[in-house]
Protein backbone atom coordinates (compact mmCIF):
# COMPACT_ATOMS: atom_id res chain seq x y z
CA UNK A 1 0.00 0.00 0.00
CA UNK A 2 1.52 3.33 -1.05
CA UNK A 3 -1.25 5.64 0.12
CA UNK A 4 -3.88 5.68 2.82
CA UNK A 5 -6.57 8.11 3.92
CA UNK A 6 -7.52 8.23 7.60
CA UNK A 7 -9.70 10.35 9.86
CA UNK A 8 -8.41 9.68 13.38
CA UNK A 9 -5.25 11.80 13.50
CA UNK A 10 -1.62 10.82 13.10
CA UNK A 11 -1.01 9.92 16.74
CA UNK A 12 -2.12 6.21 16.64
CA UNK A 13 0.01 5.27 13.60
CA UNK A 14 2.82 7.45 14.88
CA UNK A 15 2.85 5.60 18.18
CA UNK A 16 3.02 2.26 16.38
CA UNK A 17 5.87 3.49 14.22
CA UNK A 18 7.72 4.74 17.31
CA UNK A 19 7.41 1.32 18.92
CA UNK A 20 8.90 -0.32 15.82
CA UNK A 21 11.64 2.34 15.51
CA UNK A 22 10.68 3.11 11.92
CA UNK A 23 11.84 6.36 10.36
CA UNK A 24 8.75 8.55 10.05
CA UNK A 25 8.26 11.96 8.48
CA UNK A 26 5.27 13.86 9.86
CA UNK A 27 4.13 16.75 7.64
CA UNK A 28 1.60 19.05 9.27
CA UNK A 29 0.08 21.75 7.07
CA UNK A 30 -2.87 22.56 9.32
CA UNK A 31 -2.89 26.31 9.89
CA UNK A 32 -2.38 25.76 13.64
CA UNK A 33 0.86 24.40 15.03
CA UNK A 34 0.64 20.77 16.13
CA UNK A 35 1.96 21.30 19.63
CA UNK A 36 0.80 17.88 20.82
CA UNK A 37 2.58 16.08 17.99
CA UNK A 38 5.69 18.16 18.59
CA UNK A 39 5.71 17.26 22.28
CA UNK A 40 5.41 13.57 21.41
CA UNK A 41 8.30 13.57 18.92
CA UNK A 42 10.60 16.31 20.23
CA UNK A 43 13.37 14.03 21.51
CA UNK A 44 13.09 11.18 18.98
CA UNK A 45 15.58 11.12 16.10
CA UNK A 46 13.59 8.45 14.28
CA UNK A 47 10.82 10.99 13.67
CA UNK A 48 11.19 14.14 11.58
CA UNK A 49 8.37 16.54 12.39
CA UNK A 50 7.66 19.38 9.95
CA UNK A 51 4.94 21.92 10.67
CA UNK A 52 4.02 24.93 8.55
CA UNK A 53 1.51 27.20 10.27
CA UNK A 54 0.67 30.72 11.33
CA UNK A 55 2.88 31.80 14.20
CA UNK A 56 1.60 35.35 14.67
CA UNK A 57 -1.72 37.09 14.07
CA UNK A 58 0.08 39.84 12.14
CA UNK A 59 3.56 41.10 12.91
CA UNK A 60 2.90 44.29 10.96
CA UNK A 61 -0.31 45.18 12.80
CA UNK A 62 -0.07 43.45 16.20
CA UNK A 63 3.63 42.86 16.78
CA UNK A 64 4.42 39.58 18.52
CA UNK A 65 0.82 38.67 19.36
CA UNK A 66 0.71 34.88 18.77
CA UNK A 67 -1.69 32.95 16.60
CA UNK A 68 -3.25 30.04 18.50
CA UNK A 69 -1.76 27.93 20.08
CA UNK A 70 1.27 30.23 20.17
CA UNK A 71 3.91 27.52 19.74
CA UNK A 72 6.08 26.20 16.94
CA UNK A 73 8.82 28.78 16.41
CA UNK A 74 11.81 28.21 14.09
CA UNK A 75 14.23 27.82 17.00
CA UNK A 76 12.24 24.86 18.38
CA UNK A 77 14.65 22.46 16.70
CA UNK A 78 14.23 19.31 18.81
CA UNK A 79 15.49 17.94 22.09
CA UNK A 80 19.06 17.05 22.99
CA UNK A 81 18.72 13.61 21.38
CA UNK A 82 17.02 14.90 18.22
CA UNK A 83 18.37 18.32 17.33
CA UNK A 84 17.34 19.24 13.81
CA UNK A 85 14.44 16.79 13.73
CA UNK A 86 11.75 19.32 14.67
CA UNK A 87 11.20 21.80 11.84
CA UNK A 88 8.77 24.72 12.10
CA UNK A 89 7.94 27.37 9.55
CA UNK A 90 5.81 29.96 11.32
CA UNK A 91 4.12 32.57 9.15
CA UNK A 92 4.21 36.03 10.69
CA UNK A 93 1.37 37.32 8.49
CA UNK A 94 -1.93 35.93 7.14
CA UNK A 95 -2.71 35.58 3.45
CA UNK A 96 -0.13 33.00 2.39
CA UNK A 97 -0.81 31.18 -0.89
CA UNK A 98 0.64 28.46 -3.09
CA UNK A 99 3.76 30.48 -3.91
CA UNK A 100 4.82 30.66 -0.28
CA UNK A 101 4.05 27.01 0.46
CA UNK A 102 5.83 25.83 -2.69
CA UNK A 103 8.89 27.82 -1.69
CA UNK A 104 8.85 26.25 1.78
CA UNK A 105 8.59 22.79 0.21
CA UNK A 106 11.46 23.36 -2.22
CA UNK A 107 13.83 25.18 0.12
CA UNK A 108 13.17 23.39 3.42
CA UNK A 109 10.93 20.34 3.52
CA UNK A 110 11.98 18.37 0.44
CA UNK A 111 15.76 18.78 0.85
CA UNK A 112 15.56 17.62 4.48
CA UNK A 113 13.06 14.85 3.74
CA UNK A 114 15.19 13.37 0.96
CA UNK A 115 18.21 13.30 3.24
CA UNK A 116 16.19 11.75 6.07
CA UNK A 117 14.77 9.08 3.70
CA UNK A 118 11.67 8.10 5.71
CA UNK A 119 10.08 4.66 5.76
CA UNK A 120 6.65 6.25 6.19
CA UNK A 121 5.09 9.71 5.81
CA UNK A 122 2.16 10.80 7.96
CA UNK A 123 0.37 13.96 6.82
CA UNK A 124 -1.69 16.03 9.23
CA UNK A 125 -3.98 17.40 6.54
CA UNK A 126 -5.78 20.43 7.88
CA UNK A 127 -7.54 22.49 5.22
CA UNK A 128 -8.02 25.63 7.31
CA UNK A 129 -5.36 27.32 5.17
CA UNK A 130 -7.65 27.10 2.14
CA UNK A 131 -9.05 30.10 0.31
CA UNK A 132 -12.05 31.62 2.08
CA UNK A 133 -11.44 30.03 5.49
CA UNK A 134 -12.20 32.85 7.92
CA UNK A 135 -10.15 31.28 10.70
CA UNK A 136 -6.99 30.47 8.75
CA UNK A 137 -7.11 33.57 6.50
CA UNK A 138 -4.79 32.08 3.88
CA UNK A 139 -5.27 31.46 0.16
CA UNK A 140 -4.42 27.85 -0.67
CA UNK A 141 -6.32 26.26 -3.55
CA UNK A 142 -6.96 22.56 -4.24
CA UNK A 143 -4.18 22.53 -6.83
CA UNK A 144 -1.75 23.80 -4.16
CA UNK A 145 -2.55 20.88 -1.88
CA UNK A 146 -2.10 18.56 -4.86
CA UNK A 147 1.33 20.03 -5.55
CA UNK A 148 2.35 19.67 -1.91
CA UNK A 149 1.28 16.03 -1.64
CA UNK A 150 2.67 14.86 -4.98
CA UNK A 151 6.40 14.81 -4.06
CA UNK A 152 5.59 13.28 -0.67
CA UNK A 153 3.78 10.37 -2.29
CA UNK A 154 6.79 9.81 -4.51
CA UNK A 155 9.18 9.76 -1.56
CA UNK A 156 7.63 7.08 0.70
CA UNK A 157 4.30 5.41 1.57
CA UNK A 158 1.90 8.12 2.80
CA UNK A 159 -0.97 8.21 5.24
CA UNK A 160 -3.17 11.30 5.05
CA UNK A 161 -5.05 12.16 8.25
CA UNK A 162 -7.86 14.71 8.14
CA UNK A 163 -7.80 17.66 10.54
CA UNK A 164 -9.16 21.23 10.44
CA UNK A 165 -10.93 23.16 7.69
CA UNK A 166 -14.02 25.34 7.93
CA UNK A 167 -14.85 26.61 4.45
CA UNK A 168 -17.28 23.91 3.37
CA UNK A 169 -17.32 25.23 -0.18
CA UNK A 170 -13.72 24.18 -0.83
CA UNK A 171 -12.48 21.55 1.64
CA UNK A 172 -14.01 18.68 -0.33
CA UNK A 173 -12.07 19.74 -3.40
CA UNK A 174 -8.90 20.09 -1.30
CA UNK A 175 -9.32 16.58 0.06
CA UNK A 176 -9.95 15.20 -3.44
CA UNK A 177 -6.82 16.94 -4.72
CA UNK A 178 -4.72 15.31 -1.99
CA UNK A 179 -6.22 11.91 -2.74
CA UNK A 180 -5.42 12.35 -6.43
CA UNK A 181 -1.82 13.18 -5.56
CA UNK A 182 -1.45 10.07 -3.39
CA UNK A 183 -2.87 7.94 -6.20
CA UNK A 184 -0.44 9.40 -8.74
CA UNK A 185 -2.93 11.48 -10.72
CA UNK A 186 -0.78 14.40 -11.88
CA UNK A 187 -3.22 15.84 -14.40
CA UNK A 188 -6.26 17.02 -12.43
CA UNK A 189 -6.05 19.46 -10.74
CA UNK A 190 -3.07 21.07 -12.49
CA UNK A 191 0.05 22.10 -10.62
CA UNK A 192 0.11 25.64 -9.30
CA UNK A 193 2.56 27.07 -11.82
CA UNK A 194 0.50 30.20 -12.43
CA UNK A 195 0.37 30.87 -8.69
CA UNK A 196 4.12 30.41 -8.41
CA UNK A 197 4.76 32.94 -11.16
CA UNK A 198 4.00 35.89 -8.93
CA UNK A 199 6.82 34.98 -6.55
CA UNK A 200 7.09 34.47 -2.84
CA UNK A 201 5.91 37.20 -0.48
CA UNK A 202 8.95 38.94 1.11
CA UNK A 203 7.56 38.48 4.61
CA UNK A 204 7.15 34.76 3.99
CA UNK A 205 10.67 34.60 2.55
CA UNK A 206 11.98 36.02 5.83
CA UNK A 207 9.98 33.42 7.79
CA UNK A 208 11.41 30.62 5.64
CA UNK A 209 14.93 32.01 6.00
CA UNK A 210 14.58 31.91 9.79
CA UNK A 211 13.91 28.19 9.60
CA UNK A 212 16.77 27.59 7.18
CA UNK A 213 19.15 29.45 9.48
CA UNK A 214 18.03 27.39 12.48
CA UNK A 215 18.45 24.03 10.70
CA UNK A 216 21.38 24.50 8.32
CA UNK A 217 23.83 23.31 11.03
CA UNK A 218 22.06 19.94 11.04
CA UNK A 219 21.21 19.43 7.36
CA UNK A 220 23.87 20.06 4.72
CA UNK A 221 21.17 20.19 2.02
CA UNK A 222 19.99 23.53 3.44
CA UNK A 223 23.37 25.27 3.47
CA UNK A 224 23.12 26.23 -0.19
CA UNK A 225 20.11 28.40 0.66
CA UNK A 226 21.66 30.37 3.51
CA UNK A 227 22.65 33.25 1.26
CA UNK A 228 19.54 33.10 -0.93
CA UNK A 229 16.81 35.71 -0.68
CA UNK A 230 14.29 33.00 -1.68
CA UNK A 231 12.44 35.13 -4.18
CA UNK A 232 10.59 32.14 -5.70
CA UNK A 233 11.28 33.47 -9.20
CA UNK A 234 9.65 31.97 -12.26
CA UNK A 235 12.95 30.70 -13.63
CA UNK A 236 13.92 28.69 -10.55
CA UNK A 237 10.85 27.62 -8.62
CA UNK A 238 8.51 27.00 -11.56
CA UNK A 239 11.12 24.82 -13.25
CA UNK A 240 11.65 22.79 -10.08
CA UNK A 241 7.94 22.34 -9.43
CA UNK A 242 7.42 21.37 -13.07
CA UNK A 243 9.88 18.55 -12.56
CA UNK A 244 8.21 17.42 -9.34
CA UNK A 245 4.67 17.53 -10.65
CA UNK A 246 4.88 16.60 -14.30
CA UNK A 247 7.88 14.30 -14.80
CA UNK A 248 6.16 10.93 -14.93
CA UNK A 249 9.43 9.29 -15.90
CA UNK A 250 10.84 9.96 -12.44
CA UNK A 251 7.69 9.28 -10.43
CA UNK A 252 8.75 5.74 -9.55
CA UNK A 253 12.45 6.33 -9.01
CA UNK A 254 14.06 6.10 -5.61
CA UNK A 255 15.35 9.25 -3.88
CA UNK A 256 19.04 9.94 -3.97
CA UNK A 257 21.01 8.40 -1.10
CA UNK A 258 21.15 10.78 1.87
CA UNK A 259 24.40 12.63 2.30
CA UNK A 260 24.04 12.83 6.05
CA UNK A 261 21.56 12.63 8.88
CA UNK A 262 20.36 15.50 11.01
CA UNK A 263 22.60 14.85 13.98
Amino acid sequence: ISALLAANGVIPPLQQAKNKRRKVLVVDFDIHHGNGTQDMTYNDDHILYFSIHRGLESKKLLGSHPFYPGSGMPDDIGGNLARGFNVNIAWSEPGMSGAEYATAWLKVLLPIARTFAPDLILVSAGFDGAMGDQLGQCKLLPRDYHAMCTPLAQLAPCCLSLEGGYNLNIIGECFAACAMALLGDNMVPPCNLDELSRGCDPTAAADINATIKAHAPFWSSLKQFLQDDIDASVDSIVNEMTGICLDDNNSNSSPSPPDEGGS
